[in-house]
């Protein structure tokens, strides 16, 4: 990043010796003491139209990040995921608009009801409809991408801003998961990293008046999900570190009070059930650690936690069995060591912000969850994932200025370029391979999903399959069965999902418990939604004796097992007593 020089000859002393102290890292970062703001002032002089040029690149590069990152999350972005328990969020603000619901929480009640007012909003201005939830998570991430830039730049300059966002752009877990899956913990990232962004703005430049957005974005992130609050420790206690002086101030208490402000539903609701969000996080914190191992120590977890954060950032979903095989992933292993290469740096330096926030969430969430496989728990780690890519790119940004070889060769202004450029290829060498990795890895995830069926698209089939059919359709009966069934692991139960999805198309549904005798209250021609039975003869003597057709009104074949549920049409009455028979 050039920095613009001043007008005047005191402020142009001091830019040349802040930059003489960054130059060892070939980047520019926090410095000990921020400039005055009067002084710091820019005017219209040559050197400044001078720096113009690399503004105007830094814009054209950093929105063809983003259009790569959109280009990135755009495949598959309803169906994979299956639909997760996120519809449950989903049906929460449906609920809002048609109802009029005024909750004071998210389903978990240690979770705000923002993202159900942005999808309620959503709905109301849009229409509802079963892909504009993830359409709106898929916004939330491409943010993302850019809020990540941002905290880049602010903390070590535009070019490192720029390979971070790249990085994350290209993300297989950012993509798959955080820009996919509907969930009010997916956005959590968007405002940690922009608050996040604007705090180290406010502690290099010295402009405590910051804090306050700061605290109102991180009070959100808070208030999207409780995995923002070792976040906000090491926020704080960064700022106490590198600013001490502000507490004399005002802004501290106003970004306290800001971060408060946004989460008074929280302290309203717990007021009236008596602390109903400790209570409930308790018991899914229980139900985590039997889904997980019951007897797994905080070593354990910590282990678990920090091979998640490596294969999320090297981009590796891919399952080994044994923790030897993922230690012989390549990509891993380059992830592993340009994150701790930035680290080290960022160490040498003394820029304790980003430290902190990495090291609070690294010791305290193993104390609450076990969980962090890439898929769909890689969420909880998203937040410092911005953090540490940003470092992958202060390595990277450091490797390619390190003359690697001497030669004596014709050397211009004291440098040998023929030095420097084992380096760059290097650093390029090991970014193309990050991003190759990520997006090969991305690609047999999703071949993976297509290959067993664990795709949205059967749920999105029947949505089609009654507004096809039209009125007669109509209401379609949902087998009550479907509540005891999963779409697969970790994603959502079949009958809140069909139900769900089927209201956001305007099509009615109703509930029933299906066994081998035809109800009385359906009619022919109406679709059903069948759980498969324990065994095929069983699912088989349900469809006979329902006396079931199949969705086109031809002979009914009975689903697999496997399928889960099958998409039938009530026949004529008669027809199914004489089956019956």
């Amino acid at each position: 990043m050039r920095l613009l020089t001043p007008a005047t000859p005191e402020v142009s002393l001091s830019v040349h010796r802040f930059r003489s102290r960054c130059r060892t890292l070939g980047v520019l970062a926090l410095s000990d003491r921020a400039f005055a703001h009067d002084s710091a002032r820019r005017w219209w002089t040559l050197e400044h139209s001078r720096a113009w040029p690399t503004a105007v690149v830094a814009v054209l590069v950093v929105a063809a990040i983003l259009v790569t990152a959109t280009v990135v999350r755009l495949p598959n972005l309803v169906t994979i995921p299956v639909f997760t328990d996120e519809m449950e969020e989903v049906a929460r603000g449906l609920a809002i608009l048609r109802d009029g619901d005024l909750p004071l929480t998210n389903v978990d009640p240690y979770i705000g009801p923002l993202w159900n007012y942005v999808l309620a909003g959503a709905f109301w201005f849009f229409g509802p409809s079963p892909g504009l939830p993830r359409a709106l998570v898929f916004g939330a991430g491409v943010l993302t991408v850019l809020a990540t830039y941002v905290l880049g730049r602010f903390l070590f300059g535009r070019f490192v801003g720029m390979l971070a966002a790249t990085l994350l752009g290209f993300s297989a877990v950012h993509t798959a998961v955080n820009s996919h899956v509907a969930w009010s913990n997916c956005v959590t990232p968007l405002f940690t990293t922009a608050g996040l962004a604007i705090l180290a703005r406010s502690l290099r430049d010295d402009r405590p008046r910051l804090l306050l957005p700061t605290g109102l974005l991180l009070g959100l992130a808070f208030h999207t999900h409780p995995t923002a609050v070792p976040v906000l420790i090491g926020a704080a206690v960064a700022a106490l570190v590198h600013r001490r002086e502000w507490l004399r101030g005002p802004w501290p208490l106003l970004a306290f009070v800001g971060a408060a402000t946004v989460n008074v539903n929280l302290v309203v609701y717990n007021l009236m059930t008596g602390g109903r969000t400790l209570s409930y996080a308790v018991e899914i914190q229980q139900s985590y650690v039997r889904e997980t191992d019951a007897t797994a120590s905080y070593g354990v977890r910590l282990m678990n936690l920090m091979l998640g954060l490596a294969r999320g950032l090297g981009g590796v979903l891919d399952q080994r069995t044994t923790l030897a095989g993922y230690l012989g992933e390549p990509l891993l292993l380059i992830a592993v060591g340009l994150t701790t290469l930035g680290l080290v740096l960022t160490v040498r330096h003394r820029i304790w912000l980003p430290i902190l926030v990495v090291g609070a969430t690294v010791l305290i969430l193993p104390l609450a969850n076990p969980k962090y496989d890439p898929i769909l728990n890689g969420r909880y780690l998203a937040p410092i994932l911005p953090i540490c890519l940003v470092w992958m790119a202060v390595a990277l940004s450091w490797l390619s200025q390190q003359p690697l070889i001497s030669s004596r060769r014709l050397r211009f202004g004291g440098r040998d370029p023929i030095a420097y450029w084992p380096g760059l290829a290097l650093a390029v060498t090991l970014a193309t391979s990050l991003i190759a990795g990520s997006l090969g890895s991305l690609d047999r995830y999703y071949q993976h999903v297509r290959e067993n069926a664990r795709t949205g698209e059967r749920i999105l089939e029947v949505a089609r399959t009654a507004r096809v059919l039209g009125p007669m359709a109509q209401p379609v009966v949902l087998d009550e069965r479907l509540d005891k069934l999963a779409l697969g692991p970790g994603a959502g139960i079949t009958l809140r999902v069909l139900r769900t999805t089927l209201e956001l198309e305007g099509i009615q549904t109703v509930e029933m418990w299906l066994g081998e005798e035809r109800p009385q209250n359906v009619h022919a021609g109406q679709l059903v939604v069948l759980a498969a039975r324990s065994k095929p003869r069983f699912t088989a003597e349900a469809v006979t004796g329902l006396g079931l057709r199949s969705a086109n009104g031809g002979r009914a074949k009975p689903h697999s097992q496997a399928s889960l549920y099958g998409v039938y049409r009530f026949g004529p009455a008669a027809l199914s007593a004489q089956r019956s028979r």
